[in-house]
């Protein structure tokens, strides 16, 4: 059976993924399957401040 993860270059999206995080000077969490893919050393917080807007 054809699984169409098989198919993803994981490795080439984490890339993509933090490149642009890190060019639009965006904090972000890599999920823990997809941290096997960053660079060794790369800064992946496992908590983030996030914004939630002004309260309703």
């Amino acid at each position: 059976m054809f699984n169409d993860s098989d198919a993803i270059d994981w490795r080439d999206y984490v890339e993509r993924v933090t490149a642009t995080c890190r060019a639009l000077r965006k904090q972000h969490y890599v999920k823990l399957d997809l941290q096997q893919f960053l660079p060794p050393g790369y800064h992946n917080p496992l908590r983030i401040p996030q914004y939630r807007g002004a309260p309703a």
